[in-house]
């Protein structure tokens, strides 16, 4: 069980990310991670430049035991 897992069940509606006027609750952004996770295990090249998709795929990352690798090309701070 991780946080966010714990977080969506006491808080489903609370607000977990917030970008502008965009937001995700804690319930959308497990569902939405769970719907991006890769098999477990797996490396994965995150190169979202959408701060809140970014959150998604790293926080599917996270739920399935993958690794998230960045362009090391790029910084991180380019995508927040």
């Amino acid at each position: 069980v991780t946080w966010l897992e714990i977080a969506a069940a006491k808080r489903p509606e609370r607000v977990a990310i917030e970008y502008g006027d965009r937001t995700l609750t804690y319930a959308q952004l497990l569902a939405r991670a769970r719907d991006a996770a890769p098999p477990s295990g797996a490396r994965v090249a995150l190169e979202q430049t959408d701060p809140l998709e970014f959150a998604v795929a790293l926080h599917g990352c996270l739920l399935a035991g993958a690794a998230a690798v960045h362009d090391p090309g790029r910084s991180l701070l380019t995508w927040w």
